[in-house]
């Protein structure tokens, strides 16, 4: 009886050094933690977030079908990056006193608004300069102004998105169901009016339409008619992304 008692206590004793594999474990998780605590210096974002993926894939962090594609070109390097920063800012600024001459001009300064912003460029054409209320069909005089900011344009190397907005006011036509729909409509008709008159590339252009759901004031009778608006969009290329597909495009274009 005392021998079966010596066995089972003998086989019952814990085994000594399971403690080094979780040991082990979090030394790893520390190390990679402070390893991205020294390359917070010269950080890339889109390396950073490349290794963050992974690093949540291998914790089992990531929602079960969730599937990562991250396509990034190599960077140039941090101070390069700066002085590419600081030049387009020049370019960007010296563009933002040419419209604002032309606008001054024009004796549009109150429905045509110009901004400099972290994105880029904005020309923010209030509605009643190039729509009638409800309508996505530029006016015939509407035409001759945007031609006058349009013409400044070519030759720029950025991206050109036309972002339509529009109040709170619903609309319901056979049209324009709603306001995504008339958002949308407005800035299609900004891009092809600039397709038609000028040798954009069309991949160099997009159009975003985002109806009542980003105002830049109270949706009251003082504020509605800056929600109306489409705003033109020189975004920097220090920030551009590139969109899937594009490469494909321009590759087929100058096989043309």
């Amino acid at each position: 009886m005392a021998k079966y008692s010596r066995r089972n206590k003998k086989r019952n004793t814990p085994e000594t050094g399971t403690w080094l594999l979780t040991y082990s474990d979090m030394v790893t998780l520390l190390l990679t933690f402070f390893v991205l605590l020294f390359t917070f210096s010269s950080l890339d974002v889109s390396k950073f977030q490349a290794v963050l993926y992974s690093l949540q894939d291998a914790l089992g962090l990531l929602e079960a079908g969730t599937t990562l594609e991250i396509d990034y070109e190599p960077t140039s390097m941090p101070g390069e990056r700066d002085r590419e920063w600081e030049a387009e800012q020049r370019r960007l600024e010296e563009l933002l006193a040419t419209l604002e001459a032309i606008v001054k001009e024009q004796g549009l300064g109150e429905q045509i608004l110009i901004s400099l912003e972290e994105r880029g460029l904005v020309v923010r054409f209030l509605d009643s300069v190039l729509f009638d209320l409800g309508s996505a069909e530029l006016r015939e005089d509407a035409l001759v102004i945007l031609d006058s900011v349009v013409e400044v344009l070519q030759g720029l190397p950025n991206h050109i998105r036309a972002e339509g907005h529009t109040d709170d006011l619903p609309i319901n036509t056979y049209r324009y169901p709603s306001n995504w729909e008339l958002s949308s409509a407005r800035a299609t008709s900004v891009i092809r009016a600039m397709l038609d008159s000028y040798p954009f590339s069309p991949a160099q252009l997009g159009v975003a339409g985002y109806g009542e759901y980003r105002p830049i004031a109270p949706n009251k009778p003082g504020g509605q008619p800056l929600n109306r608006r489409v705003d033109l969009v020189i975004l920097r290329e220090t920030l551009n992304v590139r969109e899937p597909g594009l490469e494909m495009l321009e590759e087929e274009a100058s096989w043309r």
